[in-house]
């Protein structure tokens, strides 16, 4: 009785994934939609049964991307330059006519 065993690297082998080309055109298209449109929309646009695989594989908002997207809405909102709590059009009060009055 002859038995084979398998090397490490045969075995790192047998495990790899690959990817084609309609692979990695059809990630790339749902991670650059994921940016623009709702969920429901791109769950639509990948034809996924499941907006469970939508959410798994395509939505993946890390903490860096919140935050920039967060400051870019307060800086629009508030005006870049400004201090928080005034906004570009409040007017300081002149705390000098205050005090005479």
């Amino acid at each position: 009785m002859i038995v084979e065993r398998k090397t490490a690297k045969e075995n790192d082998a047998a495990k790899m994934k690959f990817a084609t080309a309609h692979d990695v055109l059809r990630r790339s298209f749902g991670s650059r939609w994921a940016k623009r449109v709702t969920l429901a929309i791109l769950k639509r646009l990948m034809r996924h049964e499941d907006v469970k695989t939508t959410l798994k594989y395509y939505v993946d908002l890390d903490s860096d991307d919140i935050a920039a997207e967060l400051w870019q809405s307060y800086d629009s909102t508030v005006g870049v330059g400004t201090s928080v709590g005034t906004s570009q059009n409040q007017a300081e009060p002149d705390t000098h006519k205050l005090a005479q009055t």
